[in-house]
């Protein structure tokens, strides 16, 4: 199970995770739930919550097409992919075994000239929300860490004071849900436009 959030912050964005993974017969361990892919230009950062091996393929699907696109069209690609990874897969779950169900943040980055800009989406099932302003919580904790952060964001957050509010707040979502645990995962995407003194490729720890 999982908590993980996402900022869109006034000079980039941030994600962050828990690492707890819940196997089929029931043991816990720990994992990466936080990916980047970096290549022609374009950044793309990722939290997901749901299993682990159908996740991380998705991920890695949805990763190839936004190295290969545009700013512009983006969200038409990931609802694309959404879609078709729904109709592909969904038939396939039950009312006992959901590990079928996407749910992932996703963060791009664009940085070549002309199609400069940044955006946040939320993919679950086949709906993929519009670019996300603010932030977004995934996972069993949501509910707790949607009340937590709420208490301390304002729009005007940067990256790194979203990242202690995330680390923060999902501490506290541990505390309160027992199917979120492990160490934290966190990946900073600096907007390049505004900040020229951060790391030009995804930043994780």
């Amino acid at each position: 199970m999982t908590i993980a959030a996402g900022f869109r912050c006034s000079d980039g964005i941030v994600l962050c995770a828990d690492s707890q993974m819940s196997a089929p017969d029931g043991m816990k361990y720990n994992a990466p739930k936080t990916f980047s892919y970096s290549a022609n230009q374009v950044d793309a950062v990722f939290a997901f919550a749901g299993m682990e091996v159908f996740s991380k393929m998705c991920i890695e699907r949805i990763a190839k097409r936004i190295l290969a696109s545009e700013l512009d069209n983006v969200e038409q690609l990931l609802q694309e992919e959404a879609l078709s990874i729904h109709e592909a897969y969904s038939p396939r779950a039950t009312v006992t075994a959901t590990e079928y169900d996407l749910d992932v943040l996703v963060g791009v980055r664009f940085t070549s000239g002309a199609n400069d800009g940044m955006e946040m989406y939320h993919i679950e099932g086949p709906a993929v929300s519009p670019p996300i302003k603010n932030f977004d919580c995934i996972g069993v904790g949501r509910t707790v860490a949607r009340q937590a952060i709420s208490l301390f964001y304002r729009d005007d957050l940067t990256v790194q004071e979203a990242s202690r509010i995330g680390v923060y707040c999902l501490k506290q979502t541990k505390e309160h849900v027992g199917e979120c645990g492990g160490p934290f995962q966190v990946v900073l995407l600096w907007d390049a436009s505004k900040e020229v003194f951060r790391p030009t490729v995804p930043f994780s720890f």
